[in-house]
């Protein structure tokens, strides 16, 4: 994901990236949790080394363990998908999802994703509701 700059920087020339990235959780209660995540990549083009990029991306979350019976797992996520700095608007990631466990074997986590500006071209004057992509996504998990 991320936008197309960010993903591709010099037109498929050949590209060094220093890549850096940190993140931390906190269980705050056994019932809430607090988790972040980001990171940064120096993207150089190699061919003539007059390109520089500078990628960020980053995201915080809140966890809810146990939401509704034991083994469930409610979470919201809101962050930006990686884009370049000084050059794309920050695609705005919103999601959230609730794992429900059916049995100690088999859950199933539906989820919903807004991508505010996935091509990292917020038009200007547009407001964050004015588009975007959503994706609804369901997973099924089997445990053995």
């Amino acid at each position: 994901m991320g936008t197309a700059r960010a993903r591709d920087p010099f037109d498929g020339e050949l590209t060094t990236v220093n890549a850096y990235g940190g993140q931390a959780s906190w269980t705050i209660t056994p019932r809430f949790a607090v988790n972040a995540f980001g990171g940064f990549l120096d993207a150089q083009q190699e061919a003539n080394g007059s390109g520089d990029e500078d990628i960020w991306f980053y995201a915080l979350g809140l966890a809810f363990p146990d939401l509704g019976k034991e083994g469930n797992l409610g979470g919201i996520l809101v962050g930006a998908e990686p884009y370049v700095g000084g050059v794309d608007d920050v695609a705005l990631h919103v999601e959230g999802f609730y794992k429900y466990r059916i049995n100690d074997n088999v859950s199933i986590t539906p989820g919903l994703v807004w991508i505010a500006a996935p091509t990292g071209d917020f038009a200007e004057g547009a407001e964050i509701g004015d588009g975007g992509v959503i994706l609804g996504t369901i997973r099924t998990t089997f445990t053995f």
